[in-house]
């Protein structure tokens, strides 16, 4: 639960900066943990990833995980840089200012020391 809350309380703050993620899963991740949670206490353990929150690109099939959201893709996944109305442009968790060439930015998993302005 704890995990969860710090990857949500992450998105909230730097989503609207970077647009990293188009859709966001609050209630389902948090009553995901919760239950995983409860199996941790009752000895069961799903797998190595038990109980950690993931994103994924928004065409990952993801079903049994905790996912905290879905993150901006170009449409169909081809690749270059997503500019339609639903996936708007992604910034650089290094630099707010530049686009990614990759269009992901995978802030809820930086250290607050590596996330900067420009």
């Amino acid at each position: 639960m704890e995990l969860v809350n710090a990857c949500l309380g992450r998105i909230d703050v730097y989503n609207p900066k970077v647009n990293a993620f188009i859709t966001v899963m609050r209630e389902a991740a948090l009553a995901q943990a919760r239950t995983l949670d409860e199996e941790q206490r009752a000895g069961k353990l799903r797998g190595p990833l038990h109980g950690i929150p993931i994103a994924l690109k928004d065409n990952i099939d993801t079903a049994g995980a905790i996912v905290v959201g879905k993150a901006n893709l170009h449409e169909f996944a081809f690749g270059g840089i997503p500019r339609t109305a639903r996936l708007r442009l992604t910034a650089s968790a290094f630099s707010w200012k530049r686009g990614t060439k990759n269009n992901v930015s995978v802030v809820a998993n930086l250290p607050p020391d590596r996330i900067k302005p420009s």
